[in-house]
């Protein structure tokens, strides 16, 4: 039997996306700074931070050419549970830069937070 198989546009893939490409970026968590190239090894010896807290953190995010009616989803994965799907507030900022913000309790486990921007739907009205 053959897997199914889906269609999809011939669109091409981009390695080294413009320098005015949309970004965002993790900031902070619990005040502390994220490292800039994170490395997420999951491992005892190989945290990027360590958050000794099981109270709620702030989650400080950035965006760079990104509307700021856009959505920016935090992904929080431990090792060894379910991933949630998170949504962050705007706090301030425009298109170019814009500071965001989510308040959660992590897991108490090595988890990855990861955040992605999703541009809002372009829609256009048509006269009948």
């Amino acid at each position: 039997m053959n897997p199914p198989s889906i269609a999809v546009s011939p669109t091409p893939l981009i390695i080294w996306p413009n320098t005015n490409a949309p970004t965002v970026k993790v900031i902070s968590v619990a005040s502390l700074t994220a490292p800039a190239d994170p490395k997420a090894a999951m491992t005892s010896n190989g945290d990027d931070l360590t958050i000794a807290s099981t109270n709620a953190v702030a989650i400080l995010l950035q965006t760079s050419n990104f509307p700021t009616n856009g959505t920016v989803n935090v992904y929080i994965k431990p090792r060894n549970a379910a991933q949630s799907i998170l949504q962050a507030s705007y706090v301030s900022g425009n298109t170019n830069l814009a500071n965001w913000q989510l308040t959660t309790i992590l897991p108490v486990s090595h988890t990855i937070i990861q955040a992605r921007a999703v541009a809002p739907v372009k829609t256009r009205s048509l006269d009948a």
